[in-house]
């Protein structure tokens, strides 16, 4: 009787396998239905090999529905993962002293691999932060020994009800002990104040993710202690301060991705920084919590554009979402891009920033042919101008239009009809809402028509 391929396989090409069968993008689940479980309950030679595959057990995530009767469970699965780099991740949130004791005999187990520490995700309930903290520091410290976390590479915490205020020295304490991360999250959801002050240096920090309230010096401080970034989010610049800024730009040169949601003046922070590896550039301005409305007057477009000049960067996605700047002050910010920049998105409420000026300057202008009078030959004069921002692929524009009708057709057309092109970049993909009806239908038809590139987006919409 011959036997299915699968069962002669050698093993370690089935434990490699197996590794396949877990999630590439998520911890793994405590589940029958799912591996690395799964996998011990089909025949006893898979439950041998599972077992004694350490790969497997590698990651855990346990979230908040957890009894306690599975914490045995929970010690064989780190126990299966040998001396393994760890992936663990615990969500649990605040439900009373019942959770909270839930949570203290997890910080146990949690503390006891903390060597091992190799991706680590915490959503805790209040007061267990600083417990975990401590049993850190009370097992792995003396005045001997540092506390040392060789393998952590991510940490993502999210704290909440105001405990951010005390979490930060000591997570700080926590991050000087791991000298290969390389990417932080920190999330706060409750403190109306800011959490954190500095990072301690941390010359292999890549990426940096705080959702907090910070303000623009405390920002510049944290990015002095991260030379090496490549991508950084704040996202609450929300308190004012009158700080000095410094003698001369931060420059930040692995920098390539910078997300800002804000409701402040950031004038000061675009005059500190030079970002010439920027690629990626997202400023969403919104209303303070409090108060109900942003602390800005107008877009700083002199300091932003000075930023961009003096970055000399490769910049190739800009999104500006309730800037409030006017057509002058876009086309300002846009010229130091002008020539890399190949996605645009602008999204304002209540002024328009994109009339018939800008669309105008967007219009791929063709060359004229015209017959000569000495000959039967024609001659072809070049166009007078090239198109703005001539290798923007997608350009999304949502209630900032105010133009004439045809015109928005007019532009999109220019540089999206194969006769019009020539070498020019075209547009793939469109989204425009709060425009007029009548460009739309006209781009509807010409597209129906199979007069624009075959394979353009359109998303148009009147609202």
């Amino acid at each position: 009787m011959a036997h299915a391929h699968i069962h002669v396989l050698p093993p370690e090409t089935l434990s490699e396998i197996f590794l396949f069968c877990l999630p590439s993008d998520d911890f793994v689940r405590i589940s029958n239905k799912h591996a690395p479980l799964v996998l011990t309950l089909v025949c006893s030679y898979w439950r041998r090999l599972a077992i004694a595959s350490p790969p497997l057990w590698s990651s855990l995530l346990v979230h908040d529905k957890l009894r306690p009767d599975a914490f045995p469970l929970i010690d064989t699965w780190l126990a299966r993962s040998g001396d393994r780099p760890l992936q663990l991740a615990l969500m649990l949130y605040d439900g009373g002293e019942h959770r909270r004791s839930i949570a203290q005999g997890l910080l146990n187990r949690l503390v006891a691999h903390a060597t091992r520490w190799h991706e680590i995700h915490l959503q805790l309930p209040r007061k267990t932060y600083a417990i975990l903290f401590k049993r850190l520091k009370k097992t792995y410290q003396t005045k001997r020994r540092a506390l040392r976390l060789p393998f952590l590479e991510a940490v993502t915490i999210h704290t909440s009800n105001d405990e951010g205020r005390g979490v930060g020295e000591m997570l700080c304490s926590v991050l000087q002990a791991a000298p290969r991360l390389r990417s932080l999250f920190w999330a706060d959801f409750g403190c109306m104040s800011c959490t954190i002050d500095v990072l301690p240096q941390s010359a292999g920090l890549m990426e940096l993710l705080l959702d907090m309230n910070l303000t623009v010096s405390q920002a510049l401080r944290i990015l002095t202690h991260c030379p090496q970034l490549r991508e950084c989010t704040f996202g609450a610049l929300r308190l004012c301060d009158a700080a000095p800024p410094p003698d001369s730009p931060l420059v930040l040169p692995q920098l390539s991705s910078l997300t800002l949601h804000t409701c402040q003046d950031l004038s000061v922070l675009f005059d500190c920084v030079a970002l010439p590896a920027l690629r990626s550039l997202s400023i969403q301005y919104a209303a303070d919590n409090m108060e109900g409305h942003a602390f800005f007057t107008a877009w700083p477009v002199a300091e932003f554009a000075g930023m961009l000049w003096r970055s000399r960067c490769p910049l190739e996605s800009l999104q500006l979402h309730a800037i409030g700047m006017d057509e002058w002050a876009l086309i300002q910010s846009l010229q130091p891009v002008e020539h890399t920049l190949k996605r645009l998105r602008i999204r304002n409420f209540g002024s328009a920033s994109v009339k018939d000026h800008l669309l105008h300057l967007w219009t791929n202008t063709p060359a004229v042919t015209e017959p000569s009078h000495s000959s039967s030959h024609t001659t072809t004069t070049p166009p007078s101008t090239a198109a703005f921002c001539p290798n923007l692929e997608i350009l999304e524009l949502h209630e900032c239009i105010d133009a004439s009708a045809g015109t928005l057709a007019s532009m999109i057309a220019s540089r999206t009809r194969t006769e019009t092109l020539a070498d020019a970049t075209p547009l793939r993909h469109i989204a425009v809402s709060g425009g007029c009806m009548a460009d739309y239908r006209t781009l509807w038809k010409l597209k129906k028509e199979g007069s624009l590139v075959h394979d353009l987006q359109m998303d148009l919409r009147s609202f």
